[in-house]
């Protein structure tokens, strides 16, 4: 597990990580790292190698223009669906609201819900039950600070206009269908992104076109830290292709 990075003399740097086999705390020495931890990890990674006495220079724009990628999930009851949702796909693709358009929107199901040691009345009802999703852009306003060791995400849902129109968009579709559907009460997100994104300088951003990290050269963030916005819909793919110009750059200059 990979503590923190800091720089030695001569360049390059040493990455101090704990052995998990042996239970040991150990360091490699490397020419370049890149850090593709995931968004929290990889910001939390940042975060210790920095505040270390020995660390890497000061990155000032660390943790700030956070995104959740305005995601809410729900339910959605189709008493009148054809199929199961046991037997559905986890996910069916995406769809747009009428009226709603600023959100992009997914169903599907929960397949192997039906093995769960439940009574037979409760899986009759789950089998009509499906999960939906909205996911639009919010303002990428939020911060991420760690103090003292404790990480901590500021994010204002209340000041996020995407929820409420995803909200609506979840009763129009209940209007419409004549199902009911329900939204989670605080919104939550497996599409973080932001914290360590692109700037033209250090005060604008923590790394700059290529991926390196302003003030630390050889160091790169290749993974969510690194989107400066919401993109409305999984990142994964848009992860995939930064990565890709990150190590196509890298292997360039090597």
């Amino acid at each position: 597990r990979i503590q923190r990075a800091r720089p030695v003399a001569g360049g390059g740097y040493l990455v101090h990580f704990k052995d998990l086999a042996n239970k040991a705390d150990a360091c490699v020495r490397a020419g370049r790292v890149v850090v593709a931890a995931g968004t929290l990890n990889t910001l939390r990674l940042l975060f210790a190698s920095v505040a270390a006495p020995d660390g890497l220079t000061p990155m000032p724009a660390l943790g700030r223009g956070f995104s959740a990628n305005g995601d809410l999930m729900g339910v959605w009851r189709r008493k009148s669906a054809p199929v199961s949702s046991f037997r559905s796909i986890p996910a069916q693709g995406e769809f747009r609201v009428a009226g709603h358009e600023s959100a992009v929107y997914g169903v599907g199901g929960f397949p192997g819900f039906q093995t769960l040691p439940l009574p037979s009345v409760v899986k009759r009802r789950l089998e009509k039950l499906f999960f939906i999703y909205g996911m639009g852009i919010d303002s990428g306003n939020a911060a991420v600070t760690c103090d003292g060791g404790k990480f901590h995400v500021a994010y204002d849902e209340h000041a996020e206009p995407v929820y409420a129109e995803v909200r609506a968009a979840f009763r129009a579709l209940a209007t419409e269908t004549g199902d009911r559907t329900w939204a989670i009460g605080k919104p939550f997100t497996v599409h973080q992104a932001g914290g360590a994104s692109i700037g033209t300088d250090a005060s604008r951003g923590v790394i700059d076109h290529r991926g390196e990290v302003h003030g630390n050269p050889g160091l790169f963030v290749a993974d969510g830290a690194a989107l400066p916005a919401a993109l409305a819909a999984p990142p994964s793919v848009t992860i995939g292709a930064w990565a890709h110009h990150v190590a196509d750059g890298i292997s360039k200059r090597a």
